[in-house]
């Protein structure tokens, strides 16, 4: 844990909780990204009709609950049994630090889905290349180009929320499993 924020001498969590968790290539080999990233390219259609954030309104807040009880639930069993953060004799994490990383990160994708989902649907009521042209961000645009530019702006926008929605669904399962999994994290301890 050599995090530190210099000024306050305080762990940085948003670190800790990244390195507990195993890190961005722990993100981006997960099998969980991937089947949520080709299981989005399978429902094409869902995101095409942008049908998606109607779905996350309805689905991504139970998820949610879900990761924060557990994440209570987590912190209640760490306190009740006086766990550590840090096995005692290496700098790894302890089981339940990992397993703990793992529900702090269903709970931000959680977040991040809803976020990206008022967002998205937010950005319905103006063009965002009138947005970029106006304060000359990418320079002129004529009309033809304007309108491919929010076309496929507007359709990897979509699919970026498919796969985030789809994500926090697939999640759900090995935060399942983590549930379980405490119970072999508080025998080792």
């Amino acid at each position: 844990m050599e995090n530190y924020n210099k000024k306050t001498a305080k762990p940085n969590l948003y670190s800790e909780y990244f390195r507990a968790y195993g890190g961005v290539k722990s993100v981006f080999k997960s099998t969980y990204l991937l089947s949520s990233l080709c299981i989005s390219l399978l429902i094409f259609p869902f995101w095409l009709d942008v049908k998606w954030p109607q779905s996350v309104f309805v689905i991504v807040p139970i998820l949610a609950g879900f990761a924060i009880a557990t994440l209570t639930l987590q912190a209640n069993l760490a306190i009740t049994l006086g766990s550590v953060v840090n096995s005692k004799d290496t700098e790894e994490y302890s089981p339940i630090a990992k397993i703990t990383a793992a529900s702090v990160h269903f709970a931000l994708v959680c977040m991040v889905c809803l976020l990206f989902a008022l967002s998205f649907q937010a950005h319905t009521t103006w063009s965002i290349g009138e947005f970029l042209v106006e304060y000359n961000i990418i320079g002129k645009l004529t009309a033809n180009e304007l309108v491919s530019f929010e076309k496929w702006g507007r359709l990897l926008a979509s699919y970026i929320g498919c796969v985030l929605l789809i994500y926090a669904i697939v999640l759900s399962l090995p935060q399942c499993i983590t549930i379980f999994g405490l119970v072999f994290a508080i025998q080792e301890e």
